[in-house]
This record gives C-alpha cells, sequence and structure tokens, in this order.
C-alpha cells in the first residue's frame, strides 16, 4: 500500500509555523514596549527630581536679590566685614607687617563667604542639577 497524503497534517504545520511566528514577532514588540516603559518610568521620576532641585536652587538664588530678602547681597554688606577684618588683623600686627613689607594673613573667612560656601557645595555634587558644557 502506497503512503496516503495527509492533506489536513500539512495544513496544521503551516498553521502552526504561523502561530509560533505571530507569538514570537508579539513577544518581540510586548517586549521593546515594557522596556520603553520601564525606562519612561524611571526618566520622568528623574524629571521630576531635576525640577524640584532647580526650583529649590532658583529660590536660593533669588534670595540673594530680593530686597525684602535678609539674604540680600547689599544688606549683608561683605565687602564691609571683610575689611574690618582685615583692619583689625592690621592693627594687631602692624609692626610685623609693616617691618616685613608683606601681609601674611591670608584672605579672611568672613560668615557670608561660609554661607555662600554652604549654600554652593550641594550644586557641585547634586546628581539632579544637570552639567553645563560650555565650548570655547
Amino acid at each position: 500500500m502506497p503512503p496516503t497524503q495527509d492533506a489536513l497534517g500539512d495544513i496544521l504545520k503551516i498553521i502552526q509555523i504561523g502561530f509560533y511566528a505571530i507569538g514570537t514577532i508579539v513577544a518581540m514588540l510586548t517586549y521593546r514596549a515594557a522596556k520603553r516603559g520601564l525606562l519612561n518610568t524611571v526618566n520622568t521620576e528623574y524629571q521630576k527630581r531635576v525640577m524640584d532641585r532647580l526650583h529649590k536652587l532658583s529660590e536660593d538664588l533669588y534670595s540673594e536679590f530680593d530686597l525684602s530678602s535678609p539674604m540680600h547681597w547689599a544688606t549683608i554688606r561683605p565687602v564691609h566685614h571683610a575689611i574690618q577684618e582685615i583692619n583689625e588683623v592690621f592693627e594687631n600686627n602692624m609692626d610685623e607687617i609693616l617691618t616685613a613689607r608683606k601681609y601674611y594673613y591670608g584672605i579672611p573667612y568672613t560668615e557670608d563667604v561660609k554661607r555662600l560656601q554652604h549654600l554652593l557645595d550641594p550644586v557641585v555634587s547634586d546628581p539632579f542639577i544637570p552639567r553645563i558644557s560650555v565650548q570655547p
């Protein structure tokens, strides 16, 4: 007896191949969409943190120029305090400074400089503040 051709078996194999091909394509597209979706959530959270940190930084910097703020640069008089400290050191060590004709006592580290340093130190290492590179 000659072998009979199974017409339904061939059709079944073609349908199975099509099913697995479509399933593979759907799985790949689902993976790509999920990958993009997960990264998008992280990116959105990062952007929120960046905006929050830039808002805080903007408020801190604005207080330097707001006339009603106690941190306004003109009300603090930072140069006045530095000159006053230099004059005090000079008066206490006048003979030594005039004899050596040099001022070995450095630059005063005033309260205003400490405050500004305290304001800027977190900005330098803050991961939520974008870096700006300037090309010459």
